[in-house]
């Protein structure tokens, strides 16, 4: 049994400072896929720890920092459910927290009974450099879940384009990305669930010529309501 999901979610933040200025920015190419779509009504709230890719891996001397996240999902429908995510540099703070957030809607396709599932997701997000909002960025991202290998066991994999930009009144930057993807969605429990994954992300900051290959993992838990 494969499910598609096509999304357009706010990973987009993902490359939005690529580019930014003097300073490296860190993002959150998660994911954390539900076994199955939300349900009308239904909520999910989640934690995780990660290793966020750093937007400018050189000057920042590293390509990723540990941080934490967290997010909510809410479903409007059967079809449309819209989620919030944010997450912080751990070792930031003061004047140097890095952070940001996200917002995105996810529209599904088809028969919400069928096997297999289509999903748009259209979403768009902000970093924040010492609580400073940054750059904007979109992205297209699809995700195909695989067969489950039990009824509470389910691996799944995406691949995604990324794209953000930074204008200011002197300078107008931009960068994009590749995310390659791979995870697991354990259900322990009717309402918990964990999120392991594995990310490779390709990007590039155009406004100094420069890209870099930085891979990142995951892990969450989710409960629904």
């Amino acid at each position: 049994m494969y499910e598609i999901y096509i999304r357009l979610s706010l990973l987009s933040v993902v490359i939005i400072s690529l580019i930014s200025g003097c300073t490296s920015l860190v993002y959150s190419p998660s994911l954390q896929l539900p076994i199955q779509p939300l349900q009308k009504e239904q909520v999910q709230a989640g934690v995780g720890m990660v290793l966020l890719p750093e937007t400018r891996p050189s000057p920042a001397e590293q390509k990723t920092a540990f941080g934490v996240e967290g997010f909510v999902r809410y479903g409007f429908s059967d079809k449309f459910s819209m989620q919030i995510r944010y997450w912080n540099d751990v070792h930031s703070a003061g004047d140097a927290n890095r952070a940001g957030f996200s917002f995105s809607g996810t529209h599904l396709l088809g028969d919400t009974n069928s096997k297999t599932r289509f999903g748009l997701t259209i979403g768009s997000g902000m970093l924040l450099n010492n609580y400073t909002l940054e750059p904007l960025g979109v992205s297209v991202v699809g995700s195909v879940w695989l067969p489950e290998m039990s009824n509470n066991l389910r691996p799944y994999c995406s691949v995604g384009i990324l794209t953000g930009f930074h204008v200011s009144s002197t300078v107008k930057e931009w960068g994009a990305g590749l995310l390659l993807q791979g995870g697991l969605a354990w259900k322990l429990i009717k309402i918990w669930t964990l999120n392991f994954e594995g990310s490779f992300i390709g990007q590039a900051n155009f406004y100094e010529d420069i890209s870099h290959l930085i891979p990142s993992f995951s892990i969450a838990s989710t409960i629904s309501f």
